[in-house]
């Protein structure tokens, strides 16, 4: 039988790389040698190009590229590069040389810092930087015995001192860490000086519980909370963080920032403290093990257990003490609180570290605060008439909707401070920028993206946007460049904290909430939101600051450096058919913006060949619409477009000019030879228009241009009908002097006479009846053959009545139903009109 035997794989070293770099890989491909997460092995390939990670971190294979942290016992001062790297290029020191310690165990970026062993009479033979530890990489620690005089004892400062005299808790350099604990003072155990093996020392055991200043800290952070916790307001998550813990010995609280993680932790460690006597202590994770005593009730509270803004802690040597204080102490109880965020990001790694906890997640239906509890939070810190004035949408917008109510209490802010929180969420950006480069990169890019991060935009394949987060990390400041599979892990660790997951990706919250970043990030992004940004979003939220007051706090203020870029920007767009978005920008009702963007149309712009996209329009449909005689009288002289172009509604820059009532438009229009007959979809031309707005000025000028004044537009309709339907008197005495026709009817047969009539327009009516005849008066519309004093008596238009009975209209003419205006009245009931029916009659009946 042929027996198989196979190999494990490790990856070369610096030196070999290259031999199998040329073996393995084409000269010009990129070698790399990874851990493979799925198969547990190593694993080679070969890319185009290599990939780099920022310090602390390194990569693996899982399925693509992932960036992780260093494990415990290396640490990545620099840039991992795949090219040179397949681990963690530096083992952090273990400080096992003689009289060595460990003072301070290493990050994924920093060598274990060692000290010497004082409790033991060792010293530095060349004193480090820091008198307290010595950095191996850097500094020699070598610890030689230093011999004091009898009687004295080596202090953690190194220092010989009697220590019935000299010795005090407040040393610079901080005690042992293997003390045992035992009791309240410090016991001296000494040795028979005439031992020879111990040369006169002394040696001494520390053996305290707790000093004074340690308690007094204690003591005064428990009041602290005590106070802080006096309104709290008990809600179903305190109901099952209290059965959680009295069920587990450690929890983890998780959720997002200001939800009341901590306060539910002390609340539910003081009902401990007061059913079970429990010792309430709150402790660093990495201290815990020194504070845990076997025969005593604690209950430890670590807040921020793994980092508040990022994974900033020793991760395995939190989880080492929490394994060692959880197998050897039974009585012992830990609550942990940790940011949604800082969980995501943690707890692959947490689950395979064989911690025992339950958790408790803020953001499960069992957990998520309730309208009703959100309001009895408000109504414990802040005036109940405040709150009751709010909706339940504003309850539900935000998750620290507690530490709103606090901040709100405790500073006086607006009462919108509830829907626009702007400090609170400007206090937790600066320190996201200040703590953790990848969630400020994120939320960066959903700022330039208009609210909206697809996943394939950090796909480690898209080559497409490797170039946008090329910039957006270089106008953000942020030196190392983080890998896009770690971008998107931090994205996704956001979500239900500022953003949350879509259809289309990500995107935050809600509006209030993309307000308020847009505010707090998007000026230091204005290179890349002018190049990557939206249309839209340039457009509405992007400012020149000396052109508008009161610019609100959630528009970005363009910098004096960056005009040329803003207005590079919007020619740009207006040459791309976006004409209606750009002059739809408040800025162009400013005439200093106008002037400051005219030089940049002298550059950039070809007007004459730019049709919108949406409503084909030109700019001097633009102008002529909002009436910026400036930019017309630029366009005229410099790059005038078809003045007579018609956009898809059929209207031309007069038309509009017309409409929105801008007569020194007009008359330029007019001056440049615009055709004023033409008509617009509806088969209206200006004087239509003109006619129809009252502009009594805009139609003597347009009838003086020869404007025609008897056309009929779609629906039949002269201007004089327009006039008479919106009761224009000066306008109808304008036409009648002109010579309007009088007989006109539109598509239902009425003259201008009958709608004045329709339409109660009593003085029309009586500017008209002074140029009708008798069979003017008779005209009847075409769809029931209505005259107009059949409509008036039909629409009770009393006064109407009468003047037309004045003016000799037949009482008694039939319709082809052979209804009269008496039989009309009678059937409406409009007695008055019946009143003065019979009486006309009467009238005609005497003089027959």
């Amino acid at each position: 039988m042929l027996e198989l035997q196979s190999y494990e794989l490790d990856c070369p070293n610096y030196l070999h790389r290259r031999i199998r770099t040329n073996l393995h890989c084409n000269k010009s491909v990129s070698y790399l040698c990874l851990f493979d997460e799925n198969t547990k092995h190593n694993r080679e390939s070969c890319r185009k190009q290599p990939e780099f990670e920022i310090p602390g971190y390194k990569f693996i294979i899982v399925g693509t590229l992932q960036g992780v942290p260093c494990g415990s016992n290396r640490y990545q001062p620099i840039r991992f590069w795949t090219n040179e790297n397949s681990e963690c290029m530096l083992k952090k020191s273990k400080c096992n040389g003689i009289g060595q310690l460990i003072y301070k165990k290493g990050t994924s970026t920093e060598d274990t810092a060692c000290r010497c062993d004082y409790a033991n009479g060792y010293d530095f033979v060349i004193k480090p930087r820091n008198p307290c530890m010595c950095s191996p990489e850097k500094e020699d620690c070598t610890c030689y015995f230093k011999n004091c005089s009898v009687g004295e004892i080596l202090t953690p400062d190194y220092d010989c001192v009697a220590p019935s005299s000299q010795w005090n808790s407040s040393f610079k350099c901080r005690l042992k860490d293997n003390v045992e604990i035992i009791e309240d003072q410090i016991r001296l155990v000494t040795i028979d000086e005439s031992d020879d093996t111990s040369k006169g020392r002394i040696y001494v055991l520390f053996a305290v519980i707790f000093d004074e200043a340690f308690i007094n800290i204690l003591n005064k952070e428990k009041l602290n909370w005590k106070e802080k916790t006096e309104k709290f307001v008990s809600t179903r998550a305190t109901k099952v963080i209290l059965e959680k813990i009295q069920n587990n010995n450690c929890i983890l609280i998780s959720g997002p920032p200001g939800v009341g993680k901590t306060a539910n932790a002390y609340c539910v460690a003081f009902i401990l403290e007061k059913t079970h006597k429990f010792m309430v202590m709150e402790v660093n994770a990495c201290d815990l093990h020194k504070y845990a005593l076997s025969n005593m009730n604690q209950v430890f509270i670590i807040d921020d257990v793994f980092g508040r803004y990022c994974c900033d802690t020793d991760f395995s040597l939190i989880c080492s003490s929490l394994r060692a204080v959880l197998d050897y102490h039974t009585n012992t109880k830990i609550i942990m609180t940790c940011r949604s965020q800082i969980y995501h990001l943690v707890q692959n790694q947490l689950a395979s570290e064989n911690v025992s906890f339950a958790q408790c997640d803020f953001l499960s239906d069992e957990l998520q605060l309730s309208v009703n509890e959100r309001r009895e939070i408000g109504e414990s810190y802040i005036n109940s008439g405040i709150i009751s004035e709010l909706k339940d949408n504003v309850f539900m917008l935000y998750s620290f909707f507690p530490s709103i109510c606090i901040i709100f209490a405790a500073c006086k802010e607006q009462e919108n401070f509830f829907t626009y929180p702007s400090s609170y969420i400007t206090y937790e950006v600066k320190n996201i920028k200040l703590k953790s480069n990848e969630t400020y990169l994120v939320l960066a890019l959903l700022v330039v993206l208009d609210n909206v991060v697809e996943e394939i935009v950090l796909d480690e394949h898209n080559v497409k946007t490797n170039v946008m987060l090329r910039d957006i990390i270089t106008e953000s400041g942020i030196l190392q460049t983080p890998s896009k599979g770690l971008l998107l892990s931090f994205l996704r660790s956001l979500d239900g904290t500022f953003v949350k997951k879509c259809d289309r990706g990500f995107t935050f919250m809600h509006k209030y909430m993309f307000n308020m970043m847009v505010g707090c990030i998007g000026h230091n992004f204005i290179r890349s939101i002018l190049k990557y940004g939206s249309i839209d979003f340039v457009q509405k939220r992007m400012r020149l600051p000396c052109l508008l007051e009161n610019i609100d706090s959630f528009m970005i203020n363009v910098t004096k450096d960056l005009y040329n870029e803003y207005f590079t920007k919007l020619i740009r767009d207006i040459s791309r058919g976006y004409i209606s978005t750009v002059f739809a920008n408040k800025q162009m009702s400013s005439a200093k913006f106008r002037r400051e963007i005219i030089p940049h149309f002298e550059k950039h712009l070809k007007a004459k060949d730019v049709v919108d996209a949406k409503d084909k329009s030109t700019v001097i449909h633009k102008v002529s619409s909002l009436g910026y005689t400036d930019l017309l009288a630029y366009f005229v002289q410099n790059d005038m477009p078809n003045i007579d172009k018609q956009d898809s509604d059929g209207k031309t820059a007069l038309h509009l000019a017309v409409l929105h009532r801008h007569q020194h438009i007009a008359e330029i229009l007019l001056q440049q030879k615009a055709d004023v007959h033409l008509r617009d979809s509806d088969s209206r031309s200006a004087i239509h228009i003109a006619c129809n707005n009252g502009d009594l000025h805009m139609v003597d000028m347009l009838i003086k241009h020869k404007a025609h004044i008897n056309k009929r537009d779609k629906l039949g309709f002269t201007p004089l009908h327009l006039a008479c339907i919106r009761g224009l008197t000066e306008v109808v005495e304008l036409l009648v002097q002109e010579k309007a026709k009088l007989n006109k009817v539109d598509d239902i047969g009425r003259t201008p006479f009958y709608v004045a009539c329709e339409m109660n327009r009593l003085d029309i009516v009586r500017v008209l009846l002074q140029q009708q005849t008798m069979n003017h008066i008779h005209i009847e519309e075409s769809k029931n053959g209505f005259t107009p004093l059949h409509i008036a008596c039909e629409k009770e238009h009393t006064d109407i009545v009468e003047t037309l009975l004045k003016y000799g209209a037949n009482v008694n003419r039939p319709l082809k139903s052979n209804d009269t205006p008496m039989k009309i009245a009678k059937r409406h009931g409009h007695k008055d009109i019946i009143k003065l029916l019979r009486k006309y009659e009467e009238i005609n009946t005497i003089q027959k």
